[in-house]
């Protein structure tokens, strides 16, 4: 159990240690990378740093933030205050409260989709005014799946017949024998007409994703957190458990498959995971999260990042020293909530 302990410890350590500086890429001049953190007790609330270390943005007390979103030079976060009131704050500016509970929140083509749940219907909102879709909240859409691409809204629907709700229709998947016990992630490409759906197959219970018009199972041991097309490919983000710790015990490690190539984002942090992506140009960047506490990392084209170091109280472990001044801790020991990048200035 000791031995168990210990190398539980190592392997954290390893993980934050894509921040130390020593074997990582330095990450390129201007590069704009916004990461929501934690709050820290007694000294933040949750904030938003960029890959300098700079606080762009800080919550009033008790606040949370749902998702942070950006496109061009601007960003948008959802945030919710203690009274559960949702609300949208852009470039650190508040913009509006949200009625209802919103189930999902993209930013696309310079515009801003909501989707709410309010007075036992979905709304999907464009810019908070123009009303796209209003569902019916017993129709057996999968709202957690919602994807807007090139302005196009879509999202899974479990059952045994494979098909999809795409703009307000219900879309069957030609040449898909297998309907849907559960859906990890849709994203549709109205450019190609290529279909990306991550699932768990209603009739086989195997993990599963459609991509250019073929099914494919999920390598041995691949457990899949989401999907999205970036640039033409399909990410399939997740975490490789073909990995055993000590004993019987079994220990994800981070990993994303590209276009059905599986790659192993961290040989050495356990239990840890992939779980977004966002892109700039062609250049895609992954956020990772420990399954039993706040460390986190970011990989950039699959390589991991330099994270910064931000000053935090010297008393309050793990985040900063005890030299008797004020310590520093890297963001990514603080746990990263949700990532988003801008444009370079």
């Amino acid at each position: 159990m000791k031995k168990f302990f210990r190398l539980l410890f190592i392997g954290l350590l390893t993980l934050t240690s894509c921040s130390d500086g020593r074997d990582e890429p330095v990450p390129e001049e201007n590069t704009t990378l916004l990461m929501a953190v934690n709050a820290i007790p007694g000294f933040q609330e949750e904030a938003i740093y960029d890959l300098q270390g700079n606080k762009i943005y800080e919550c009033d007390k008790g606040d949370r933030i749902h998702s942070l979103v950006a496109e061009g030079r601007n960003w948008y976060a959802l945030l919710q205050r203690p009274d559960s009131v949702y609300y949208v704050v852009k470039n650190g500016k508040y913009v509006r409260d949200c009625a209802g509970i919103v189930f999902g929140f993209a930013l696309n083509k310079g515009s801003l989709y909501t989707m709410i749940n309010l007075y036992d219907h979905i709304w999907c909102y464009k810019d908070f005014f123009t009303t796209c879709f209003d569902l019916d909240i017993d129709g057996g859409v999968l709202y957690n799946t919602f994807s807007v691409h090139d302005g196009n809204i879509a999202m899974g629907i479990n059952g045994e017949n494979p098909s999809y709700w795409y703009n307000g229709l219900y879309i069957p998947v030609k040449g898909l024998d297998e309907g849907f016990r559960r859906i990890y992630g849709i994203d549709i490409d109205i450019n190609t007409y290529d279909e990306l759906i991550t699932f768990e197959s209603y009739q086989s219970g195997k993990n599963m994703y459609w991509w250019k018009w073929k099914k494919n199972e999920l390598p041995s041991g691949f457990v899949p957190t989401m999907s999205r097309i970036v640039n033409g490919h399909a990410f399939i983000l997740g975490e490789q458990t073909d990995r055993q710790g000590v004993g019987s015990l079994v220990h994800g490690v981070p990993a994303v498959l590209i276009d059905g190539i599986e790659t192993i984002l961290s040989d050495e942090g356990i239990d840890c995971k992939a779980v977004s992506v966002v892109s700039q140009g062609m250049n895609s960047f992954i956020l990772t999260q420990h399954t039993g506490g706040p460390y986190s990392c970011v990989y950039k084209n699959m390589m991991p990042l330099r994270l910064p170091d931000i000053h935090t109280p010297y008393h309050m472990g793990p985040y900063g020293s005890s030299d008797g001044q004020d310590g520093k801790s890297n963001i990514s020991m603080l746990g990263i909530k949700a990532i988003a990048v801008l444009e370079k200035k």
